[in-house]
């Protein structure tokens, strides 16, 4: 299978640092990446906790509150 990538140039302080590529298939995150994303270091423990709508607080992720 040929899979279709959407390509993105990382940027830190205006300074090239490498190119990250996304399937295309991956639509939430490409939407994501074209939006100036802040790009959070996780442990390996949190991978099972992160989904679509839990939110960011600039400290630690947490689930929205409905």
């Amino acid at each position: 299978m040929n899979q279709q990538f959407d390509f993105f140039a990382c940027v830190v302080d205006g300074e090239f640092t490498g190119i990250v590529g996304v399937a295309k298939t991956y639509e939430p995150l490409i939407a994501g990446m074209n939006s100036n994303p802040t790009i959070i270091p996780i442990k390996e423990e949190q991978l099972s906790m992160l989904q679509l709508g839990v939110i960011w607080d600039g400290t630690e992720f947490k689930l929205t509150e409905e």
